[in-house]
């Protein structure tokens, strides 16, 4: 009997250790580094020069170069992470529908700031997308500075999307039709900024 008393206290013991004892696991832990500048568009242009009385035909390519600058408040400072999009310039078909400029290629004047996503959804409603190149380890501070290994403070340069008037889709009419194009920059799902218009007549 003595003996079931002393088992039982010993197990109430051990129960009491285990309840009031503390274990700290270690949880490893990735450093998220948040971006800290702001993308700004500049000027957008498109080549050739278009007019009502001298339009881009059928089979004719408009080049549209979209130009930016990151800038941020000290050095290292990076705008990765940001998004720019353009949305395909659309214009009215033969049969009064919706249409859109065709995607023929895109190419930077700075390849290690941004990666190109391709054209996605469906005619009226596509859009080319870029993703900004994020920094690697320090990349983005002096005297490390790569300029291929992500979008900095500091660095500037243009994106340049190339586009086709359909054949066989688009009215033979005067006036020629306008189609307009903008691009918009955002980061962090904010929205940073809007390029100037570029028009162009086909």
């Amino acid at each position: 009997m003595v003996r079931a008393v002393r088992r039982s206290g010993v197990r109430s013991l051990l129960a009491a250790t285990l309840l009031t004892t503390t274990v700290a696991v270690a949880v490893p832990v990735s450093e998220v580094r948040a971006a800290t500048g702001t993308v700004a568009l500049q000027d957008k242009s498109v080549t050739p020069t278009t007019t009502s009385g001298a339009p881009a035909l059928p089979g004719d390519v408009l080049t549209f170069t979209i130009a930016y600058d990151c800038s941020g408040l000290s050095l290292g400072d990076d705008c990765g992470g940001a998004v720019l999009t353009d949305a395909l310039p659309t214009f009215t078909d033969i049969y009064g529908n919706p249409a859109q400029l065709e995607f023929v290629a895109a190419s930077f004047t700075a390849p290690g700031d941004w990666d190109f996503q391709g054209v996605s959804g469906t005619v009226p409603n596509q859009v080319a997308t870029w993703n900004a190149v994020p920094q690697t380890a320090n990349s983005c501070t002096p005297p490390g500075n790569d300029p291929n290994t992500g979008l900095c403070a500091g660095d500037s340069g243009a994106v340049v999307l190339q586009l086709r008037v359909p054949n066989g889709i688009v009215p033979f009419t005067a006036p020629s039709q306008v189609v307009t194009n903008d691009a918009t920059v955002s980061l962090a799902g904010q929205p940073d900024d809007d390029s100037s218009t570029s028009t162009s007549y086909i």
